[in-house]
């Protein structure tokens, strides 16, 4: 006689508490709706916007089990009309929706995009960054032709993917602007150059979310040039570096973006993925860290301070235990 297997009630995750500490809990096993699908979590990132709170932002919650938005799983269970039973896929929740630091996580369906065998699960979760970049990009430059040259400030993860693509692009010279010497080294590594001469870029991005950042990005601009604004502020609700008459004088573009997980059909992530499976955009070095979730407390504690050469540091999930299966 075959005994019953009895499936878990509850499951470790993420909470971050009302003082912003970020603790690991035991909480319900989540349920599915319509239109929904229960993953179970293979790796999960951390994003640098999931860490301004832990840098005194506001904005991002408290006293909740949401957190993380970056994660690769596979479908269990729930509405397995589009996605059966074993597909691997991205999930790229709304940041304000995500709880992808657990065992197991509910997506909507709207919110999937199916993965390639051929794509490991840490390539294949760089497709969430890589798609906001992309999707961020195009806003920035919508022209098919790469701008001649282009400033990136801020060489973090997000950073060194608007290097690649901008060089996968065509652009001839990117430039980036990075205190940390760790962090410019590897910029410099995949064809990054250093500061560009004084109001000499059509493009310039502000990928550092700080003050001093994106002013740095609007005096490397010539006349007639774009401001990216893509990194968000600690020091919220954040300031614009230039005044009306500046603005005015030079006449620049200004463009902040987000939303990309609003994009009809995902597509910035999709092609996110294709450039990943075809080796177009190579991720290798990119991930520094990586631990399993009793270390994600220590793992945010060193990717808020950005330094040590901290890059992408990933939650591996594959050997949990806690939904009743070894894998």
């Amino acid at each position: 006689m075959t005994t019953p297997r009895i499936e878990p009630q509850t499951m470790r995750a993420a909470f971050i508490t009302a003082d912003d500490v970020l603790e690991l809990r035991d909480v319900p096993v989540p349920t599915t709706g319509a239109g929904e699908v229960l993953l179970r979590t293979r790796v999960s990132a951390l994003c640098g916007s999931d860490l301004h709170r832990f840098r005194g932002a506001t904005s991002y919650g408290n006293n909740s089990a949401v957190f993380g938005h970056e994660t690769v799983g596979e479908v269990i269970d729930g509405d397995t009309t589009v996605f059966p039973v074993g597909t691997r896929v991205l999930h790229v929740p709304f940041p304000a929706d995500g709880r992808v630091f657990a065992s197991l996580q509910v997506a909507a369906m709207g919110q999937l995009v199916a993965l390639p065998d051929s794509l490991s699960d840490d390539r294949a979760v760089m497709a969430q960054q890589l798609g906001t970049v992309l999707f961020a990009l195009r806003r920035f430059w919508p022209s098919p032709t790469a701008p001649r040259s282009a400033l990136v400030v801020g060489a973090g993860p997000a950073g060194l993917f608007f290097v690649r693509m901008l060089r996968h692009l065509g652009c001839q010279r990117v430039h980036v602007l990075e205190p940390d010497a760790d962090r410019m080294a590897a910029a410099l590594r995949i064809g990054a150059l250093g500061a560009p001469a004084p109001a000499s870029v059509p493009l310039a991005i502000d990928a550092s979310g700080e003050y001093a950042g994106a002013r740095a990005a609007v005096d490397a601009l010539a006349a007639d040039g774009v401001l990216g604004l893509f990194g968000l502020p600690d020091d919220e609700p954040g300031r614009l570096p230039l005044d009306l008459l500046e603005l005015f004088a030079r006449n620049l573009t200004v463009i902040g973006v987000m939303g990309a997980q609003g994009e009809p059909g995902l597509a910035a992530f999709h092609e996110a993925v294709a450039l990943l499976e075809s080796g177009a955009i190579d991720v290798d070095g990119l991930v520094t860290h990586r631990g399993v979730l009793d270390d994600l407390p220590g793992l945010c504690a060193l990717a808020t301070t950005i330094h040590g050469g901290v890059g992408k540091v990933l939650v591996d999930f594959t050997g949990d235990t806690t939904t009743g299966e070894q894998r």
